[in-house]
């Protein structure tokens, strides 16, 4: 999955080509409208994987 940032209209609009899912992301939306729009136009596991891209884990503490 490739998360992009483009200037058009506030939306998130998903591309899909052989191999390949394209998420764009409008930078005037807020994290949690990102997530909402999202939501609505990815399929469950393509939200997940979405998710898992724009909110890394943090580091597990303790870790050295």
């Amino acid at each position: 999955m490739r998360v992009v940032r483009w200037p058009g209209p506030p939306a998130v609009v998903k591309v899909k080509t052989r191999g390949v899912l394209t998420v764009a992301v409008s930078p005037a939306l807020t994290h949690r409208e990102v997530l909402e729009l999202a939501s609505l136009v990815l399929s469950g596991s393509e939200y997940q994987e979405f998710r898992r891209e724009i909110d890394p884990a943090p580091p597990a503490s303790g870790a050295t």
